[in-house]
């Protein structure tokens, strides 16, 4: 997940499972709720579906954050989750015609 801080808006973004997910967020010393929860609409097999939904269905009724040794926990009276801080991979576009060179 991140988080975006801009003009007084925030926003956060991530991964659900099978489809990106995009919120505005209001965010208070120890509250966060999730607002107007927007995902993208591929349809993958049921496991991964349901994963998503049980994701999406814990951030809609969250309310409330914190931070601890384990990562960012966001918890509600349905679920809790805990967010752990990853390593992003950057993987270059390879192009698939070779790069023409001039000849002097």
């Amino acid at each position: 997940m991140t988080v975006t801080h801009k003009g007084g808006d925030y926003r956060a973004a991530g991964q659900a499972g099978c489809n990106t997910w995009t919120s505005p967020i209001v965010l208070r010393t120890r509250e966060i709720y999730f607002v107007d929860i927007a995902t993208t609409k591929k349809v993958c097999g049921k496991p991964a579906m349901d994963t998503q939904e049980a994701f999406i269905s814990a951030l809609r009724k969250a309310d409330r954050w914190g931070l601890d040794r384990n990562g960012l926990a966001i918890a509600g009276d349905a679920a809790s989750l805990v967010l752990k801080p990853g390593v992003a991979q950057f993987k270059p576009e390879r192009s698939s015609k070779p790069a023409k060179g001039r000849v002097h």
